[in-house]
């Protein structure tokens, strides 16, 4: 028989051994819920208040709350008092000595967590494993597709190109070449009309240079005629 419920303890100290031993203060008593309760925690994450009223045996849900919080702020205990629930909800516990037999459960419980565990991490790599693959066969395959619609979109562009081609020579000979637009021919006309301007203006300034009268009109041969000189066309009265 353990002596971690508060009950048992409380029985064995106050009936089987009432003669052989020193009756228990207030502080002795409060410690053994303290330990009881600590006990009972180890054992389950959520204590019903019907559960620690009964073991406990304490008399209001009152008194059970004030042995729990200052079990709380001893750091024996630590959780959640859910008034509403009528329940401890654990969150840490201190331990414990263990009883004579919990060696062996305990080191069942530990074996099996680290087989969980194992198989957990197997399970983990192999996943991992997958991944990876799938995750190199997607880019190996994006590889391939781009290199696919850039070959696909090299060969469009040869195709216009052909197209193109043949467009403007459908003999099938050597490109032909475009003559001069109409805008070309009025550009040029421009051109050679500057020309012969500039010619005048420099004739005009050459006479001027002579001491020849104004009032003759010269006639300027175009550039590029050959002869390279101006004539006398006639004389104003």
């Amino acid at each position: 028989m353990g002596c971690d419920v508060y009950s048992d303890d409380w029985r064995v100290l106050t009936v089987e051994h009432k003669d052989s031993l020193p009756p228990l203060n207030p502080a002795q008593i409060t410690k053994l819920k303290h330990l009881t309760l600590v006990s009972l925690a180890m054992e389950k994450r959520i204590l019903p208040y019907s559960q620690l009223l009964d073991q406990l045996q304490m008399p209001t849900i009152r008194e059970l709350e004030d042995l729990i919080i200052d079990a709380i702020y001893m750091d024996v205990i630590r959780g959640k008092l859910d008034q509403k629930a009528q329940q401890f909800e654990v969150e840490y516990t201190i331990g414990r000595d263990l009883e004579p037999g919990r060696i062996e459960a305990l080191l069942t419980a530990l074996q099996n967590w680290a087989s969980t565990s194992s198989a957990i991490l197997t399970t983990l790599d192999d996943r991992l494993t997958l991944l990876k693959q799938q995750a190199k066969t997607e880019k190996e395959t994006l590889t391939a597709h781009d290199a696919t619609v850039q070959r696909n979109l090299r060969d469009v562009q040869d195709k216009v190109r052909e197209v193109r081609l043949s467009k403007n020579n459908p003999s099938g000979g050597p490109p032909l070449k475009s003559g001069p637009t109409a805008a070309g021919l009025a550009l040029l006309e421009k051109q050679k009309e500057k020309e012969r301007e500039a010619a005048r203006q420099k004739e005009l300034e050459k006479q001027k240079a002579l001491g020849i009268d104004e009032n003759v009109d010269m006639d300027v041969d175009e550039p590029g005629d050959g002869k390279g000189k101006s004539r006398l066309s006639s004389i104003k009265k």
